[in-house]
């Protein structure tokens, strides 16, 4: 299973309390060696707000799009086939690990956790754990490396969390990744679908909305803007003869450029709310 849809009724007071209780009982499940890696994510969904038109001067908005061109991968295939190819001995493979046990009084009602040693730790496919890694790195890395070349001997192979193997292919994935990021480039999207991003309408994320006289769209979200970004549209929006739009947070509305590495959690730089200016003739 990959998904998985809760219904929540809960006031709506309580709703954001509710989910960020859910996202730490799920950080449970975030290995040992890296409890910030997210294994499992909660995307929420609520009612629509009705979007807000673009105004018909700023329809002609538009700015190019750039992807990542990835770089030469012959280096990349080489250290993969040769990791590929030799198979470990079962003693790499192995490697003890720790449960986690709940007890649960019947008597008071109240639960313990408490943590067990076990013979031997999860088991994962070396060639699923190898790209896991280099995804949590760097999705448009993995994306760039062919599926054929995550096959071979080794990587058929399963190993248990912790042990020398996936040691060895935590390493062979950082020296991936670093290969990756010191080389790739951009270049602008081949898609011709996506070789120009346009304004379209803004769908707020609140009801509660500021007006702005010289924006794309009549209004935005109060919660959109942070302490520096709501006096700068507000400047913005004085300055006679430019159209200005405040860029979507959400990456498949809004204007972003693919880093070359992540930032922070962030794979997509944006252009804050003047994601793109426009200067209008006097006419």
């Amino acid at each position: 299973m990959n998904t998985a849809t809760l219904v929540l009724q809960t006031p709506a007071s309580a709703y954001e309390t509710v989910v960020s209780e859910l996202k730490a009982e799920l950080r449970l499940y975030a290995p040992d060696d890296d409890p910030s890696f997210a294994m499992v994510r909660v995307k929420t969904k609520r009612e629509p707000l009705t979007p807000v038109p673009v105004k018909p001067r700023a329809r002609k908005l538009e700015l190019k799009r750039w992807a990542l061109e990835a770089p030469d991968r012959k280096q990349i295939y080489r250290d993969l086939k040769s990791r590929a190819s030799s198979a470990w001995a079962p003693e790499f493979l192995e490697a003890p690990g720790t449960g986690r046990k709940a007890v649960l009084s019947l008597e008071s009602g109240r639960e313990q956790q408490q943590d067990v040693k076990v013979l031997r730790s999860a088991r994962t496919k070396n060639g699923a754990f190898l790209r896991a890694r280099i995804l949590q790195r760097n999705r448009n890395c993995s994306n760039a490396i062919h599926p054929d070349m995550l096959r071979g001997p080794a990587f058929e192979q399963f190993s248990c969390h912790g042990s020398q193997a996936q040691i060895e292919l935590t390493d062979l994935a950082s020296k991936i990744v670093d290969f990756y990021e010191d080389r790739v480039e951009y270049e602008e999207d081949p898609d011709p679908a996506r070789a120009v991003w346009r304004v379209g309408e803004y769908r707020p994320r609140s009801e509660d909305m500021v007006t702005f006289k010289r924006a794309a769209h009549a209004a935005y979200s109060r919660n959109e803007f942070n302490r520096d970004e709501a006096p700068f549209a507000q400047a913005v929006d004085r300055v006679k003869g430019v159209v200005w739009v405040r860029n979507p947070t959400s990456p498949s509305q809004g204007y972003g450029i693919p880093l070359p590495r992540k930032v922070g959690d962030s794979a997509r730089g944006t252009l804050g709310e003047h994601a793109c200016v426009h200067h209008l003739s006097a006419a």
